[in-house]
């Protein structure tokens, strides 16, 4: 029984993997459409800021349409992100006749995404602020001390992303829900993901190897191939994203759709 319990963190990360890897072209076809709009959006700020600098004069008008310019790009952005992860949810979760409608959510859908996505931040926001002004005060007095703070640094940033991310998932799983039109409160997930607290706990310590790991990688690339550094930094972002938003599917396919791990 211990071997099993101890198995369940890899099945779940496992699976989420297999979700992303099994159909390697069905999955671009899914998240293509929220990686366009967010490539757009990010054309549109980068536009605002060549007009910024190249303009000699600066008036009301330009202003103005330098602001707009700039939020049209924050809006387009925001719907590329919340595509992405609704797509990806939905693509995930629904089955049989449902399949159909996977690359048609309606506005209802992404709009309530959006908020629970918000309400989610506040929450692990909330959750990083005691903890993360602890940690802060202790190095700014090993600091002030004289005391080497760059390893202290590293080890109390570890434990405070994996006590993050615990937080983060227990109380995610409005997010896969929202996506597929099903109503699931944030006191409901956390009793659901209750059940297994203990293995999301080892779970966020997995994720948060594969995050530093990608993130090696991708910056190595960088370094080596300089002139493709935002393409590397796009590519971890996309694969981490992936991984996280895989990994709740997961998640509630397991806890609320009774779906097996493996």
């Amino acid at each position: 029984m211990k071997s099993k319990r101890v198995n369940v963190p890899v099945s779940i990360l496992g699976r989420s993997f297999r979700l992303i890897f099994a159909q390697p072209l069905e999955t671009l076809k899914v998240i293509a459409p929220g990686i366009i709009a967010a490539g757009l959006a990010s054309i549109l700020v980068m536009m605002a800021l060549v007009l910024w600098i190249v303009s000699d004069e600066r008036s009301l008008l330009g202003y103005t349409a330098l602001a707009l310019l700039v939020a049209l790009g924050v809006i387009v952005g925001l719907a590329g992100i919340v595509a992405f992860a609704v797509l990806w949810h939905r693509h995930a979760l629904l089955d049989d006749t449902a399949r159909d409608s996977v690359m048609r959510p309606a506005g209802h859908i992404l709009s309530r995404y959006l908020g629970e996505a918000v309400l989610v931040l506040m929450i692990t926001f909330a959750a990083a602020f005691p903890v993360g002004s602890i940690f802060g005060i202790v190095i700014a007095v090993m600091d002030h001390q004289g005391l080497e703070t760059k390893t202290a640094e590293i080890l109390i940033t570890i434990p405070l992303t994996v006590f993050l991310l615990w937080v983060a998932i227990r109380v995610s799983l409005t997010l896969p829900a929202a996506s597929i039109g099903q109503k699931l409160s944030i006191s409901e997930s956390w009793v659901a993901t209750g059940k297994i607290s203990g293995d999301i706990f080892w779970t966020a310590v997995l994720l948060t190897i594969v995050n530093v790991t990608i993130f090696s990688l991708t910056n190595g690339l960088a370094t080596a191939l300089p002139k493709l550094e935002i393409a590397f930094s796009l590519l971890q972002i996309v694969i981490q994203s992936l991984i996280h938003i895989s990994l709740l599917s997961t998640l509630y396919g397991h806890l609320i759709q009774g779906r097996s791990l493996t």
